[in-house]
């Protein structure tokens, strides 16, 4: 895992305990909202909407995701009931 500077080690470990990323999407989601964390610690007040906006946002699309994790797992759609036609091409002689 690539850390975003020294000084922030501490915000990253504190944030991953907290929130407990599992597998791709969702470890992508969190080093975005590290990034917005580091970002808002060092913005000024300008600019600490959009930080707090990306922040917030990427908190919220977490959660989502790993709420959709823990819920049952998504109906497999039964397999189509239409008879399947095969067709058979004789060679002829030419």
């Amino acid at each position: 895992m690539e850390l975003i500077t020294p000084r922030f080690d501490n915000l990253q470990d504190e944030l991953r305990r907290e929130l407990d990323p599992k597998g791709f999407l969702e470890e992508e989601v969190f080093q975005s909202l590290v990034q917005a964390a580091v970002n808002r610690r060092s913005a000024f007040s300008s600019e600490r909407y959009k930080h707090d906006h990306a922040f917030f946002s990427a908190l919220r699309e977490l959660r989502t995701i790993q709420r959709s994790r823990t819920q049952r797992p998504r109906p497999v759609p039964p397999a189509s009931r239409r008879p399947l036609h095969v067709l058979n091409f004789r060679k002829t002689a030419a």
